[in-house]
């Protein structure tokens, strides 16, 4: 009995050990992780910062009451800058012929009228894709990075919201796909608390040219295998994706999805009671 208690107590210690050591491995598996992901994701950024060549902007909403400052995009309005189209140009004064000093009303009759330009068309609106999303119900405050589709799986990119690239743009008319995982170790978990989105919530999509106010329509669940949440749509509308329900070994993922759908709001957020 002493001999087999001695080895139990052994045993113990050595799966004691064992638990601690793959804890720490744990740990520090997910800490490099997460740093190669941040030295992504800031390369990611330097590069959008170059292509735009626009200073970053505070995670702010609101009206700006100076230039520079950013605000709230109302419906409509695309998050560029707009070209107004210019004057039509003055007609340049007509040189006299020859003699019109002598003989005014034939001067009059000769002379020829500068002709008048066409105005110029506007320009086209342009969209940027967004830098940022924060959902304050579901403290959702998170970086938003483009991802695609490779071998027919979408990309969800670590410690970041992936928006899908071909899917609408903020403020764009269509369907703006965004994912981000819930629970993973080397992948992080940006979406863990999306099912507290509920319908009525804000989500705020930061962009380097304003913050533009979508408003939630609509939060369910679908299986896995569900792809109509990704169709275009007629209006403004973001969709939100995450992993829900019961993990399935044998596929190596969950079964279902949480889907929340919002739609470009008309006006800002109105500014809480003051604390």
């Amino acid at each position: 009995m002493a001999e087999l208690l001695r080895w139990l107590s052994t045993a113990l210690i050595v799966a004691g050990i064992g638990l601690i050591a793959l804890a720490v491995a744990t740990y520090g598996y997910a800490a490099v992780e997460r740093y190669r992901a941040e030295q992504e994701l800031a390369a990611i950024e330097s590069a959008q910062a170059a292509d735009e060549a626009l200073a970053p902007v505070a995670f702010e909403v609101g009206p700006a009451s100076a230039p520079g400052e950013p605000r709230v995009l109302p419906k409509g309005e695309a998050p560029g800058p707009s070209v107004a189209p210019p004057s039509a140009a003055e007609a340049e004064p007509v040189a006299a012929a020859p003699g019109a000093a002598l003989a005014p009303a034939r001067a009059a009759a000769t002379a020829v009228p500068a002709a008048v330009p066409p105005p110029a068309a506007a320009a086209p609106r342009t969209y940027v894709p967004a830098v940022r999303m924060k959902i304050a119900s579901a403290g959702i405050d998170a970086r938003v990075v483009e991802a695609g589709i490779t071998n027919g799986e979408f990309e969800v990119p670590k410690f970041a919201v992936g928006h899908y690239r071909d899917t609408a743009l903020p403020g764009q008319e269509g369907n703006g796909v965004y994912a981000g995982h819930v629970s993973s170790i080397s992948s992080g978990n940006v979406f863990a608390n999306l099912y507290r989105a509920k319908v009525g919530d804000d989500v705020l999509l930061q962009t380097p040219r304003g913050v533009l106010r979508y408003v939630v329509s609509e939060v369910r669940v679908v299986p896995r295998t569900y792809m109509d949440v990704l169709a275009p749509t007629p209006t403004a509308t973001v969709t939100l994706i995450a992993c829900t329900g019961r993990w399935d070994w044998r596929l190596n993922d969950y079964l279902e999805r949480i889907v929340v759908r919002a739609e470009l709001a008309d006006e800002p957020p109105q500014p809480g009671p003051a604390s």
